[in-house]
């Protein structure tokens, strides 16, 4: 592998077409049958797909993709790149409100389709004359302008190549998944892309052996980065998961040597192990050593070095029951902005921090407590709005995370809350939600919190509850998180202290709008959504008492 500064993602596949042109590098095996494309035939398709975008498109146009996982988009987006042109992902859970802002907002003039759920929704958001190249399986289109994907390669390969792309120009706008207001697009080179594959390759000790799963979407940078881009430069085979129900059976088949998950999966994987401990025999079941190896093997995680948890917080029983498994939970830290900007890494590993500034990144602490970083990996800035770039991304390319927290003395990053989030409850004081929550989820009764309070008598915390919760008497929960509460209460500021807990059942998920595409909360929309009861609960405050009160709505606003 060569990784020379002048080197781009188009080089480092091109270098292994030329010495590995026969080892798989994206591998579909679905089951409608199983497609294995090879670095050669990748590097070919992207070429002669390059070499048609460049005779259709005037460079610098931004391209839409949109489409699940899969090699095909793979494959356009670096042909999109290659050509000159401007990647703008697209995901296939966004609203048609949301499609038809990015899509204008970045003035979108061609749309690389394939499968998409959301593809019924959103067509007619489109200009009427966009030309839309269909990738393999993607839904029939009636725009006037159509292309498949293999005519396009075919006639490519009659074409001159396309010009050698700058490395140093736009070659992606990543919208932001938008926990508040409209998304932001997030420009990127060919040279800060590599540069954070570059980064993540390093502590998660990719290599040409190496083989990954792409399951989160590819439009996030989180995945594009770990995924997409350490594959180019590393060599990295990579397995596509077909769906939800096949994903178990495509982790095995894959046997991903590094992986990536969000909080939400690891407790996914958490029931579908604990309901396969009960199938297997008395005899692993009293062997530590055999039970850990078949619970990894049922998981196709048995061969992974490095396990990597980001995007939210994991509760720490969560990572302690994985730990037992042998399998530790690696958190890390980057935003669309800069990815990655820490990393706990193997051997160096904290369970309450989000690790040590990543390869290639400095990270420093603002005279305001915020988190700042740099590295070859920061993005351009945002897509028309110079004015907000300049605020983010200040003087000497520092990034500016809006995240507060501190470096402890082993280098060790430690979050301790988002500066916008901080809120003043009606006692005048200022309280920071993350560290209460983050203690609040060391429970196995809760899944997901949100604390609040803006002009209350003291803070409430949302909460809602896991499936231990949800399998035992009520009483019983709400008794161990009533003492929960009051161990927490014990250790925060006077001010800061829990009056209210309000559970719920229901998970905050994409689908009821509580979270956005990459999992992440939405806290105003949270808030929003249980509105009435916080409210309630600020009233029954009011009305006296010192012990707290606990709400569990069965229908909330």
């Amino acid at each position: 592998m060569m990784n020379t500064q002048t080197q781009t993602l188009l080089d480092d596949i091109q270098h292994w077409a030329t010495y590995t042109p026969n080892d798989p590098w994206l591998i579909e095996d679905w089951s409608q049958g199983k497609q294995v494309i090879n670095w050669q035939q990748g590097v070919q398709s992207i070429r002669h797909a390059s070499a048609w975008l460049a005779q259709h498109i005037t460079a610098g146009s931004r391209v839409g993709l949109l489409s699940n996982n899969c090699a095909h988009w793979v494959l356009s987006d670096l042909a999109i790149m290659g050509s000159g042109n401007v990647t703008v992902p697209l995901f296939t859970t966004m609203s048609p409100e949301v499609f038809e802002y990015v899509s204008e907002f970045s003035n979108i003039s061609t749309l690389f389709l394939g499968p998409a759920a959301n593809w019924e929704q959103v067509q007619d958001t489109l200009p009427k004359d966009i030309a839309i190249v269909r990738l393999p399986g993607a839904p029939k289109v009636s725009a006037k302008r159509v292309y498949e994907w293999q005519d396009i390669v075919a006639i490519g390969a009659c074409l001159a190549p396309a010009p050698k792309v700058d490395s140093d120009n736009l070659a992606t706008i990543i919208f932001t998944s938008g926990t508040t207001g409209k998304p932001k697009g997030v420009m990127h080179s060919l040279n800060s892309l590599r540069a954070g594959g570059l980064s993540s390759g390093e502590v998660m000790q990719a290599n040409q052996q190496g083989r990954a799963l792409s399951y989160l979407p590819l439009a996030h940078v989180g995945e594009r980065n770990v995924v997409e881009v350490t594959s180019a430069i590393f060599g990295v085979s990579v397995y596509f998961n077909e769906n939800l129900s096949t994903f178990l059976d495509d982790m095995k088949k894959a046997q991903p040597t590094f992986f990536m998950g969000v909080p939400r999966i690891w407790e996914n994987l958490q029931k579908a192990v604990q309901g396969h401990l009960d199938t297997l025999s008395d005899t692993i079941k009293s062997d530590p050593a055999a039970l850990k190896k078949a619970s990894r093997e049922f998981l196709g995680l048995d061969n992974c070095q490095y396990i990597l948890t980001s995007t939210a917080a994991t509760a720490t029983p969560l990572k302690q029951w994985f730990e037992q498994l042998g399998l530790t939970l690696h958190d890390a830290y980057g935003q669309t902005e800069l990815l990655p900007i820490t990393a706990n890494r193997i051997g160096f590993h904290k369970a309450h921090s989000i690790g040590q500034a990543a390869p290639g990144v400095e990270v420093k602490i603002s005279q305001q407590g915020e988190i700042q970083a740099r590295s070859r990996a920061t993005s351009l800035g945002y897509y028309k709005m110079p004015e907000v770039s300049a605020n983010t991304i200040q003087a000497q390319g520092w990034v500016c995370t809006g995240d507060k927290g501190f470096i402890d003395d082993d280098q060790h990053i430690i979050i301790t809350g988002r500066i916008k989030e901080i809120f003043k409850t009606g006692k005048g004081k200022y309280v920071a939600p993350a560290p209460i929550e983050g203690l609040f989820l060391d429970h196995p009764f809760i899944d997901q919190v949100c604390l609040t309070g803006s002009g209350q008598p003291q803070t409430i915390m949302l909460a809602v509850l896991s499936h231990a919760a949800q399998a035992a008497p009520v009483d019983q929960v709400q008794d161990a998180l009533l003492k929960h509460l009051a161990r927490i209460n014990d250790g925060v500021e006077k001010h800061a202290a829990m009056g209210a807990l309000i559970i719920t059942h229901t998970p905050w998920t994409q689908e009821n709008g509580l979270l956005t595409h990459t999992m992440k909360m939405k806290r105003s929309d949270v808030e929003k959504h249980f509105n009435k009861d916080i409210e309630e609960a600020g009233v029954r405050m009011r009305e006296g008492g010192k012990q707290p009160i606990i709400l569990a709505p069965q229908t909330t606003s």
